[in-house]
């Protein structure tokens, strides 16, 4: 893993209470390439994901001994080594990537009858690539990045910072569309 320190929040997807958060980079210098910033990008996703994580766990009193991946993402082996080393934790690749299809066609045959329950279903409608461990070593480094990354995010939530960002933004937007002539990018 190569070392670095740009770290970024583009959107608060993961964690619905933040929907005004604003993307950008933290502790990017003139040594950082486009190779660290799209590193960045991937890290900092995978750091928020680990803020919902962190608080699905709380919420339960206890950790995920797997954290199952879906989607697109999950085809690629990189991304999900990735996550693995940030959640440390296995991941396991789903490989249906429509687990919203999936879990409609989970539900659909065991309320049809042709499945007893939803632990039969999914045991056989589920199949994975495998799991993937996480390299602990990885871990302790991105858990150092994930800790700053942490603390960025709350202070600037904290201190309105994304609100008066969005507010900005609104209004600028329109002053921008006005002198466009009412064209949007």
């Amino acid at each position: 893993m190569e070392s670095h320190d740009a770290h970024e929040n583009w959107a608060s997807f993961a964690i619905p209470t933040y929907d005004n958060a604003r993307g950008g980079m933290l502790g990017i210098t003139q040594i950082h390439t486009r190779k660290h910033a799209a590193r960045a990008v991937l890290e900092g996703v995978i750091y928020e994901l680990r803020m919902a994580v962190e608080a699905m766990e709380g919420a339960i009193g206890r950790p995920f001994d797997t954290i199952r991946l879906s989607g697109g993402g999950a085809k690629s082996v990189f991304w999900s080594q990735m996550q693995a080393d940030v959640y440390g934790r296995r991941v396991e690749r789903l490989k249906v990537a429509e687990c919203a299809v999936l879990g409609a066609a989970i539900l659909g045959a065991v309320g049809t009858g042709e499945l007893p329950d939803i632990d039969t279903a999914i045991d056989a409608m589920v199949h994975t690539h495998g799991f993937i461990e996480p390299d602990m070593d990885n871990h302790k480094i991105y858990t150092e990045y994930f800790e700053v990354f942490r603390n960025a995010f709350v202070a600037l939530m904290d201190h309105n910072v994304y609100n008066d960002l969005a507010d900005v933004n609104d209004r600028v937007a329109g002053i921008l569309s006005e002198a466009d002539g009412g064209e949007s990018d």
